[in-house]
């Protein structure tokens, strides 16, 4: 008898509604904090994926009208929020921000929530797996200068 050790093909379950809802939920609370963060000595978020995916992000949280302004209570506008991430997250801010994020939707890719939806529920990614926390390096302070400058301005 021959043993077969193949594995069959996965099968995905559907992404529900309320798994769409549930990663709607997690995205304002999450971007919302980044939104909202204050810089920490020593810490410094890093966005990992595309600055087109992130401005496809401030897109999608500036029509929830969900992240409000601490001041006013209005809702903060995309400029804003795409301000703030790229910021935040040490991501250079594109000059037009809106062709960016239309061009992003226009990819062909599903949209941010269900991509969002699909890592978590299919991969068992979060979004805080998009988001490193990089250490600056420190180096000991030099005591003497004899050495560095050797070399009659030559690297080396």
């Amino acid at each position: 008898m021959k043993k077969d050790f193949t594995v069959g093909p996965s099968v995905e379950r559907p992404i529900t509604r309320d798994d769409l809802l549930d990663t709607e939920e997690r995205m304002i609370r999450f971007f919302g904090e980044i939104a909202r963060h204050e810089a920490q000595p020593g810490r410094f978020p890093r966005w990992n994926d595309s600055v087109d995916q992130l401005m496809e992000v401030a897109h999608w949280l500036a029509r929830s009208r969900q992240l409000r302004s601490g001041l006013t209570g209005k809702p903060l506008t995309m400029k804003e929020i795409a301000t703030r991430l790229c910021l935040n997250l040490h991501r250079r801010c594109p000059r037009n921000i809106y062709a960016v994020a239309r061009q992003s939707q226009r990819t062909g890719r599903p949209d941010v929530v269900t991509y969002y939806t699909r890592l978590r529920v299919h991969g068992g990614f979060g979004l805080s797996s998009f988001v490193d926390f990089v250490e600056p390096i420190s180096l000991p302070r030099l005591r003497s200068y004899r050495g560095v400058f050797d070399g009659g301005g030559q690297n080396g």
